[in-house]
């Protein structure tokens, strides 16, 4: 078992966020899509409960249509002595996708994790590999039939629109 301020247990790590260049932006609003975001806590395990020495690694899910990430300085404003961030984040076409991935996840997830508090999951640390959420909304959407993306996916496909308009206009 390890404990709550073991430095070996797994950390999350804040995903980095680019700026988008204006044809970027144009592309992005163009597209439309909608994330599905998780957001952990980076300082490692929260206690849960008076005497709990092992600590829960809280996770959040969420959806926004913001390419920005707008939802790390919320969390952390909360909770001055917490450094809370996004971890993940998934697009797909649009909200009801998104929105159907996020239900099905949180559903299942919801056997795993221990009783949080509000909407936050709490994951033991042996569950807390960033793997078991990326692998359940994975799982999902390919049940769902739901194309979705990572960041860096969805750069690739804004760059690839971008260069099919250059080739239509030139």
């Amino acid at each position: 078992m390890i404990a709550a301020n073991d430095t070996t247990a797994p950390r999350w790590k804040r995903i980095a966020v680019p700026k988008l260049s204006p044809a970027r932006r144009f592309a992005f609003e163009e597209i439309g899509p909608t994330a599905l975001w998780v957001a952990a806590n980076l300082s490692g395990p929260q206690q849960r409960y008076w005497g709990d020495n092992q600590g829960g690694w809280p996770i959040l899910m969420g959806l926004t249509q913001s390419w920005e990430d707008r939802k790390s300085p919320v969390l952390s404003a909360n909770e001055p002595y917490q450094d809370r961030a996004l971890i993940l984040r998934f697009w797909a076409d649009d909200w009801n996708s998104a929105d159907r991935l996020w239900q099905d996840t949180y559903g299942s997830l919801r056997d795993c994790f221990d009783d949080g508090k509000g909407e936050w999951m709490s994951f033991t640390t042996e569950e807390a590999a960033p793997g078991l959420v990326e692998t359940a909304i994975r799982a999902h959407a390919k049940r769902c039939n739901v194309e979705i993306w990572t960041d860096a996916e969805l750069l690739r496909r804004m760059d690839w629109l971008i260069a099919m308009a250059t080739k239509v206009e030139g």
